[in-house]
This record gives structure tokens, sequence and C-alpha cells, in this order.
């Protein structure tokens, strides 16, 4: 975190800042990070800054009871097929 603002201009970084949070179970800090990936621009990876970041939300939201918000989150990830996946679970 002492070094945040010097790697968060990109959605990598912001992304795996989510990722870190979401696997210590700061689910409220992991959906800001990957809400804030989705509104970048800069990024190696493909999805990132997408679909990626807006499963990871769906996820978050299915895991704690949230369906219908996880039903939004998945529905953005358009033909991610893992967001499908859930989708029809769900």
């Amino acid at each position: 975190l002492n070094i945040y603002d010097v790697f968060a201009v990109t959605a990598d970084f912001v992304f795996l800042m989510g990722l870190i949070y979401m696997n210590n179970g700061l689910f409220d800090n992991a959906i800001q990070e990957f809400q804030k990936s989705t509104t970048m621009a800069r990024f190696s990876i493909e999805g990132i800054n997408s679909y990626r970041a807006n499963y990871n939300i769906g996820v978050i939201y299915e895991c704690t009871g949230h369906k219908e918000e996880a039903k939004k989150y998945y529905k953005k990830c358009g033909d991610y097929e893992m967001a499908k996946m859930r989708l029809r679970e769900l």
C-alpha cells in the first residue's frame, strides 16, 4: 500500500490489488479496486479492465449471498464463458 499511488496507473495493478483484497476477505475493498480497474484505459492483460473485473465482483456478490447483484455483474461480462456458466447456475 505504501507504493499504491506509484503503480495504480494501470488496470493490471489495480486488478491485482482487488485480487489481494478478495483473497484476504476484504470484499468491499476488492469491489472498489475491481470497479476502478474497469475505468482505466492502460492495461496489458485482456479483460482486466472489463469482463475479468466484473466477473470477480460477481463472484464476491454470489459468495456473500447477493445473487441479484452477482447476476448484474456476470451479465456485464458478455461472452465470458465462466460468467455465462455462473448465470446458468443461478
